[in-house]
């Protein structure tokens, strides 16, 4: 009897957009094999797929996670940053919970690309290490979350290092050929912000851009990768610059699409890091968090750290915008080896579910 339905969960539903291309990747990856999978989806209130084969599960709803994870075959987490206490402890003990019930209702856990930590709390490493080793296949986005789980004491459970589940993105799907002979003869840098402690302010971010227009004659383009979060924090950049202009996005698609037709990202969140390097654009990554570090590096890409952006950023800038076609001649070998750690990971999975 085939085993085909899949509950997944993740931080889905809250349409931001690093989580959602997660989904997106995974799914369009599965259904390109010889088989027909049911997915039942753990999320929140953003619900982009309406086809017959996807089922949404209300997160805050136990009696419809107990139900739908009862129907299912394997459970499985596709990746991202679910597994850390900076947000919040309560999200680590949900996400934990989920493996716990899983393997209680005698269901193979199955955790894909996962970016592990910042870890603060000694009751998070105690759920986690009890949670993994409960799980029958780990793989892990970066060395940073290898060496977090290595702390771990797993009982010789296996683990290993790939990268992000959205690098199986197929660019060529999303952006037309009229998209892709897009001409970029003038400067044009995207800047994809977050808030974090003081440091990453409308104030200094609007200094960036200035920066870049003033110097460059650039046009700037203020990216909402988490649109809930960001896009009140781009208003409020645009008060300090007020020659950027603010890119709306529905979804992640939609942005992949306009982080296309610039030259350079400035970039903070993690996937605008990736979407960029998807379309071969070079960027420069503020690391307000471990995980943003280790993708500009395995990237090749030039990255400062929230501790020495007044001092690095601006010179940083002149370096990447001086030298732009020797930085994005960096991007595509890289990105070839990305998307090979990520078919891995596929086959690693059809190694515990089967491809028939």
């Amino acid at each position: 009897m085939k085993k085909n339905n899949l509950f997944l969960f993740g931080y889905f539903g809250f349409n931001n957009f690093g989580d959602e291309a997660i989904l997106y990747s995974f799914i369009n990856n599965l259904n390109k094999i010889n088989r027909k999978f049911n997915y039942y989806i753990l999320a929140h209130g953003f619900r982009p797929y309406s086809t017959q084969n996807i089922n949404y599960v209300d997160r805050n709803n136990p009696n419809s996670i107990i139900k739908a994870i009862n129907k299912c075959d394997f459970v499985v987490s596709p990746g991202g940053g679910i597994f850390q206490d900076v947000t919040s402890l309560k999200s680590l003990i949900y996400y934990t919970s989920i493996v716990f019930l899983s393997h209680a209702m005698r269901k193979p856990v199955i955790l894909l690309s996962q970016g592990i930590g910042p870890l603060k709390h000694k009751i998070s490493k105690i759920l986690l290490q009890h949670a993994f080793r409960k799980c029958v296949l780990i793989t892990l986005r970066d060395n940073y979350s290898f060496e977090l789980v290595s702390n771990l004491t797993l009982n010789n459970k296996k683990y290993e290092i790939t990268t992000d589940t959205s690098y199986a993105i197929d660019i060529e799907e999303l952006i037309s050929a009229s998209q892709a002979d897009n001409q970029k003869n003038d400067l044009t840098v995207g800047i994809a912000p977050r808030y974090f402690k003081n440091k990453l302010n409308p104030i200094f971010i609007g200094k960036v851009a200035n920066f870049i227009i003033e110097k460059y004659n650039g046009k700037v383009h203020l990216f909402s990768m988490f649109p809930s979060e960001d896009y009140e924090f781009n208003k409020n950049v645009k008060e300090f610059s007020r020659e950027c202009e603010i890119i709306n996005c529905k979804n992640f698609e939609e942005s992949i699409i306009k982080i296309h037709k610039i030259n350079l990202m400035v970039g903070i969140r993690l996937h605008s890091i990736i979407f960029s390097a998807l379309c071969g654009i070079p960027s420069l990554a503020i690391c307000y968090d471990k995980k943003v570090e280790y993708a500009a590096r395995k990237l090749e890409q030039k990255y400062v750290n929230t501790d020495k952006l007044q001092l690095e950023i601006f010179t940083l800038l002149e370096e990447i915008i001086n030298n732009i076609e020797l930085e994005k001649n960096k991007i595509v070998p890289r990105v070839s080896e990305e998307r090979l750690l990520c078919k891995s990971n596929f086959e690693l999975l059809f190694n515990v579910i089967g491809t028939n």
